[in-house]
C-alpha cells in the first residue's frame, strides 16, 4: 500500500490532504531545481561569450572600404568610447569651420556671434550655434575677429566652400586620454570655381562636462589649419 494515497479512509481523513501537499512539494522543488539549472546555463553562456568586432577601414587602394577583423593578420585596434566621441567632435567641427555655403541663412546660423552657453543645451535637433558650442571662448573669439571677416568677403564675392567629407582623415597625436588630447586632420575643400584646397590641421580637444553636456563635455580648445597646396 502507498502512503498516504491508499489510506484515504474514514479513520484517516487527513490522508488525501497530505497526498496533495506532497505533490505540491515535489512540484515546487522540481521548479526550483529547473530554475537553478537554467541560471547555471545562463552564467556559463555569459562567461563563454566572446566579442569579436569587425572594423570598417578606409584609405587603402582607390580609397575603398574594407572590413578588418583584428587577429587575422591585422594588429588589434583598441579605442575607448571617449576617444571615439573626441574624434566625432573633431569630425563635425572641421566641417562647420571650413563650410561657406551658398545659403546665407545657413552661414548666419553657423557663424552666429550672439550665441551663449545656454544655447548649447538645446536638444530639439535644430543645432543652433554649433560652431560656437564646439569651440572654446578664446577660439571662437579668434574665429570671429580673424576668420569670419575673410569668410564673409569670400561669400560676398560669390565663392563657396564645401568640405569633402570622404577626404577627412583624423589621427591622434601623442597621448589621448579621457580629458582630451591633440588630433591631426587631413582633408580637402572644393570650391564652386573648381578649385581644390588641401588642408592639414591640428585640433586640441578639452573637456568641460557642465557647459557642454551634448558631447560629454568635449570641445575644441584650440585649432590651427594650414593650406598644403
Amino acid at each position: 500500500m502507498n502512503y498516504p494515497d491508499d489510506f484515504s479512509v474514514p479513520t484517516f481523513a487527513a490522508g488525501k490532504s497530505i497526498a496533495v501537499s506532497r505533490i505540491m512539494g515535489i512540484g515546487i522543488m522540481s521548479a526550483f531545481l529547473i530554475i537553478i539549472f537554467l541560471c547555471g546555463i545562463l552564467v556559463w553562456t555569459i562567461r563563454s561569450a566572446r566579442v569579436e568586432p569587425y572594423i570598417l577601414a578606409t584609405g587603402g587602394v582607390n580609397d575603398e572600404w574594407q572590413i578588418v577583423k583584428p587577429g587575422n593578420g591585422h594588429p588589434e585596434i583598441k579605442m575607448t568610447t571617449n576617444q571615439v566621441i573626441q574624434e566625432s567632435v573633431v569630425w563635425k567641427f572641421v566641417q562647420n569651420w571650413f563650410l561657406i555655403s551658398d545659403e546665407s541663412e545657413l552661414n548666419e546660423s553657423i557663424w552666429d556671434t550672439s550665441c551663449e552657453r545656454i544655447d548649447c543645451a538645446i536638444t530639439d535637433g535644430s543645432k543652433p550655434c554649433e560652431l560656437f558650442c564646439m569651440s572654446s571662448e578664446k577660439l571662437f573669439t579668434r574665429f570671429k575677429e580673424n576668420i569670419l571677416p575673410t569668410y564673409q568677403d569670400i561669400f560676398n564675392s560669390g565663392e563657396y566652400w564645401t568640405p569633402n567629407i570622404d577626404s577627412i582623415r583624423i589621427s591622434p597625436v601623442g597621448d589621448i586620454n579621457n580629458f582630451g588630447g591633440t588630433w591631426r586632420v587631413k582633408m580637402s575643400i572644393s570650391t564652386n570655381f573648381g578649385e581644390k584646397i588641401d588642408i592639414i590641421a591640428y585640433a586640441k580637444v578639452a573637456q568641460d562636462i557642465k557647459s557642454r553636456p551634448n558631447t560629454l563635455g568635449y570641445y575644441i580648445a584650440d585649432f590651427n589649419a594650414y593650406r598644403i597646396n
